[in-house]
């Protein structure tokens, strides 16, 4: 059985899921600031909390996408590293055979 990679494809996935990453991280970065900043919808305790909980739970909702984005960013480096050692695995033979 022959194992045939697509070097070029995985390159191209890997460098694709990099830019995914950190297109994800920018985009939720910039999605989510108008929501670190929630005024209280009166002047009671109660709108007080409100206020505070969502800017609590919206700033945990952030480090967790960007925890996830960067995830992704990473998996996308493990592709081109993937590739990168295919392909030199390919040309040692190569050197090899000729």
């Amino acid at each position: 059985m022959i194992l045939r990679v697509n070097e070029m494809g995985l390159s191209q996935a890997g460098t694709h899921m990099i830019d995914q990453g950190v297109q994800g991280i920018s985009q939720s970065s910039a999605s989510l600031a108008p929501a670190t900043a929630i005024p209280p919808a009166g002047v009671d305790e109660v709108s007080a909390f409100a206020a505070e909980g969502f800017v609590v739970h919206t700033a945990a909702l952030q480090t967790t996408n960007i925890v996830a984005q960067q995830e992704i960013a990473l998996y996308g480096g493990v592709l081109l590293e993937a590739a990168a050692s295919y392909e030199a695995s390919d040309a040692a033979g190569a050197a090899t055979v000729l």
